[in-house]
């Protein structure tokens, strides 16, 4: 039986919550439509948030620019034993959640409902808030480039049935989780590099008002763990 691969990527914007670990409608959903694959913590902690509000003086994110540094993408001739490379792995304040799936489409996602987006979040249109918001939008509007297949995610039923619609039911999910960020420094390639498919997709965290998951295939792109 062939499984495919999704990888969530929170690099800029891991999160450590606290609260109830009880299921909520959108992990029924999960476990609905992908029963053979367990629900991630990575995505779990975006259901529970804390008490947050969403108006004027609240954004979920340090600000930090993301380095060229922290990719994961790597020619194959990286991933050689001996090879040595320097990645930094950060951890960001990012504590925004996913909405349940009918709030989050009440919501207009688009550039040009963008001043409605603003006033229902209580943002000025002149802050760096409304500046972040607007390059996520903007990004996720940009058409796709040759050999990829993106789609934004702005809840988690959302985004379960973009990898459903794609693999079907047999899915793996890896992700990464960084309780605590480290200085760039140089790693080393090890013996028992194993490639885990070809088939793939992979998501990021953005920087938004609520959680948002970029999420793309590139053709001819490969997993190694």
């Amino acid at each position: 039986m062939e499984f495919h691969l999704l990888l969530i990527f929170a690099l800029f914007t891991a999160i450590v919550l606290k609260g109830s670990h009880a299921s909520v409608p959108a992990e029924l959903y999960w476990q609905s439509m992908l029963p053979n694959t367990p629900f991630p913590k990575a995505l779990k902690d975006f259901l529970h948030p804390a008490e947050v509000n969403y108006g004027v003086g609240y954004w979920p994110d340090n600000g930090k620019p993301i380095s060229n540094s922290t990719t994961v993408y790597f020619l194959y001739q990286d991933l050689l034993p001996g090879k040595n490379m320097r990645i930094i792995f950060l951890k960001s304040t990012n504590g925004s959640n996913f909405l349940p799936r009918k709030i989050a489409e009440s919501i207009p996602f688009s550039s040009n409902k963008f001043p409605e987006i603003l006033n229902y979040f209580s943002i000025k249109s002149t802050s760096k808030e409304a500046q972040i918001m607007k390059q996520t939008i903007e990004e996720c509007e940009t058409p796709s480039m040759r050999g990829e297949d993106k789609y934004c995610a702005t809840s988690l039923e959302s985004l379960v049935d973009f990898v459903a619609a794609k693999f079907g039911q047999n899915v793996q999910v890896f992700s990464n989780e960084v309780e605590e960020e480290n200085k760039k420094q140089e790693y080393t390639i090890l013996q028992g590099i194993k490639m885990m498919g070809e088939n793939n997709i992979i998501c990021h965290k953005e920087r938004y008002a609520y959680a948002v998951l970029y999420c793309h295939r590139i053709k001819d792109t490969k997993v190694y763990k």
